[in-house]
């Protein structure tokens, strides 16, 4: 006689996927370098990591469905800034030099910081330092929403191996139970 373990697998499952989500979402606030703050004020990707994490995230409602409070995940990220280090401040540092870059090119050909030209490439490297700062924000982001959205099919395959354990568990019974009246 077997006995019905598709719930306990899928649960198994479910909790490794917890513990993968929680390396990705401590790989990549190390990665992108966010930071948020913590108890003390202070800023740190440690605390981004714990803010993110699946664990902390992750609440069960009445009927014991995971749900993810996406106004708290919102409020998290407007809180929270890049440091020194990471994928960010990459970006920031790019854009700085290709600023400084543009503004050495003015002065070298006699044109004005403030001539319409010199203002027309400033501009334009900024606006391409926020556009690839906004792009990175998209991708961790994004990234995010996309293994929590994963992390919800994992969890109703923990229901689906609850019903099939149900029906095997049921089967088993009929098998079992005499049709005479002892």
């Amino acid at each position: 006689m077997t006995v019905a373990d598709n719930a306990i697998q899928a649960a198994m499952a479910y909790r490794g996927a917890i513990e993968d989500y929680g390396n990705f979402v401590d790989q990549q606030m190390r990665s992108f370098g966010w930071q948020m703050p913590g108890q003390d004020g202070q800023y740190s990707v440690l605390n981004a990591q714990n803010a993110f994490d699946p664990d902390s995230v992750v609440q069960f409602d009445e009927a014991g469905n995971p749900t993810f409070d996406q106004a708290s995940i919102l409020q998290q990220t407007s809180g929270g800034q890049y440091g020194s280090t990471g994928r960010f401040a990459e970006a920031t540092q790019q854009g700085g030099t290709q600023e400084a870059d543009i503004n050495r090119s003015i002065m070298n050909r006699g044109l004005g910081r403030g001539s319409g030209l010199g203002q027309q490439a400033q501009a334009l490297s900024e606006g391409a330092t926020s556009s690839n700062l906004a792009g990175l924000s998209s991708e961790l982001f994004g990234g995010l929403q996309g293994k929590y959205s994963d992390l919800a099919k994992k969890y109703q395959n923990v229901g689906a191996a609850n019903v099939s354990d149900a029906q095997s568990n049921a089967q088993r019974l009929a098998q079992l139970m005499s049709l005479y009246n002892a």
